[in-house]
């Protein structure tokens, strides 16, 4: 519980979006079962759901009531680059590093993608913070046509 109370970010390149840190779910202070309606979730325009490690049951109930109301999301693994090193020093690759992290999550998420990330450094050489960043202004720029066609229909 490092996070204690939702917390609004300027958005890098964008001071127009916030990025919400969120206390994480399926605590004592924010237990699994009302975290979603706690959080207000069903209501963001994207959620991001980050792990530094695996994702447990918690990120997976998330997730799937996401779909079920319809929020996209971003199922990301943070902090790749310190496993990397951490394998570097048992004589594992980078590339064996990043090829077993990735099956192991998109195993657990039922072969859905992950991104893989360093929140130090959206451009990591073999990662995909710049794929994950350009994937969410995607979708906030096709958000953002949508709904000026339903402001024009409507006017």
């Amino acid at each position: 519980e490092c996070t204690m109370k939702p917390t609004p970010y300027k958005f890098p390149d964008n001071d127009n979006i916030l990025i919400w840190d969120l206390p994480g779910g399926g605590t004592k202070k924010f237990p699994q079962e009302t975290y979603i309606r706690t959080m207000g979730l069903r209501y963001f325009d994207c959620v991001l759901l980050v792990s530094a490690e695996r994702f447990l049951e918690v990120e997976a109930n998330i997730m799937k009531n996401l779909t079920h109301f319809k929020v996209p999301h971003y199922p990301i693994r943070n902090k790749v680059d310190m496993a990397i090193l951490g394998n570097k020093r048992r004589k594992i690759s980078a590339e064996d590093t990043i090829t077993e992290i990735r099956r192991d999550m998109e195993q657990r998420l039922n072969g859905r993608r992950v991104y893989l990330i360093s929140a130090y450094d959206l451009d990591t050489e073999d990662l995909d913070g710049r794929i994950l960043y350009d994937d969410i202004m995607e979708r906030i720029r096709n958000d953002r046509i949508k709904s000026d066609h339903v402001e024009d229909r409507e006017n």
